[in-house]
């Protein structure tokens, strides 16, 4: 069977500068099959978002007749429809993901499999990432950084052939080092907790990796040869994908090449976001210098205010 097919935006990886940056993308499709010279045809509808705090993308797609006329090339069966809704939310405290479509006498000739890894095939899809510049120090020679991650999530789906997914990625867009990932789907349980790990990495070193998320689903795909046996096949029914009440980093956590916690160690975030350590690391997570000058203002704020209340109280 095809499944959805999920692809890291590496170009938009590339492109991210050496800060905080948030992308978010919401993908629909109701259709996805090749014309009569193997060329992509899609009915879809997509946004993007971009921020520099944060980002958020919510779209929906509802098509009705979706293997009418407009395609005469598909057997002509009963016009059917597709609902299908995606968000994608992302802070750096807060990651939410959901979607899912529904499909009513909807052709499974319009899903057929399109042999192309630039393609998006996915009935709903919705990404979000996020891309720091991070440096740690304390240590010699090379470290691995493991984030740990809290998911809160569910799978549904009305029967066999409609399938969804999770899944949570760590990219290094300068090659350095090499990463670990995560995926479920519906039928599997999802791990309360998990830890995506980069490794190889060298002390003092700005890194920028990329936490990327990403909730997808698709009716199972036809390969070309099973359209004349199958493409009328009607079906009625739909799954989601539900990570929207809230995807947290717990902490980071850095390790030696064995595996043993590094004490004293220093995380330093080019975007000013102080990020939770591992509590067997004993260091810090360092904010940019712009952060802590900010942060001596509204001490000295709160001192002078201090002061203030203290010669009003003796007068």
């Amino acid at each position: 069977m095809a499944r959805i097919v999920v692809l890291c935006m590496t170009l938009v990886c590339l492109a991210f500068p050496a800060h905080a940056a948030f992308f978010t993308w919401v993908n629909l499709c109701a259709q996805a099959y090749p014309d009569e010279n193997g060329n992509p045809v899609l009915n879809c509808t997509g946004q993007t978002g971009f921020g520099d705090s944060s980002s958020s993308t919510d779209v929906t797609l509802n098509v009705d007749n979706v293997n009418a006329s407009l395609y005469p090339d598909l057997a002509q069966t009963t016009p059917g429809s597709y609902s299908g809704w995606g968000s994608a939310s992302m802070t750096p405290d807060t990651f939410r993901l959901s979607g899912g479509f529904d499909l009513v006498d909807y052709a499974r000739g319009n899903r057929v499999n399109i042999s192309d890894p630039y393609v998006l095939q996915g009935m709903f899809l919705a990404l979000g990432t996020m891309t720091d510049g991070l440096t740690v120090t304390g240590g010699t020679g090379v470290y691995s950084l493991s984030y740990v991650l809290s998911l809160d999530g569910m799978f549904t789906r009305s029967n066999d052939l409609n399938y969804s997914l999770f899944c949570a990625f760590l990219i290094m867009p300068q090659g350095a080092g090499s990463s670990t990932s995560y995926c479920a789907s519906a039928g599997d349980p999802v791990a309360p907790t998990i830890t995506l790990t980069y490794t190889d990495l060298a002390f003092g070193d700005v890194i920028e990796p990329t936490l990327q998320m990403n909730v997808g689903g698709s009716l199972d795909s036809l390969f070309p040869a099973d359209v004349a046996s199958m493409g009328q096949d009607l079906v009625t029914g739909g799954t989601t994908a539900d990570f929207g009440s809230t995807i947290h980093i717990t902490d980071l956590l850095v390790t030696d090449s064995n595996g043993n916690p590094i004490p004293g160690v220093t995380v330093h975030s080019d975007s000013g976001y102080v990020y939770p350590l591992d509590p067997a690391n004993g260091g810090t997570a360092v904010p940019e210098p712009g952060t802590i000058g900010l942060l001596a203002v509204a001490l000295v704020g709160l001192t002078q205010l201090r002061r203030r209340a203290s010669v009003l109280a003796q007068a």
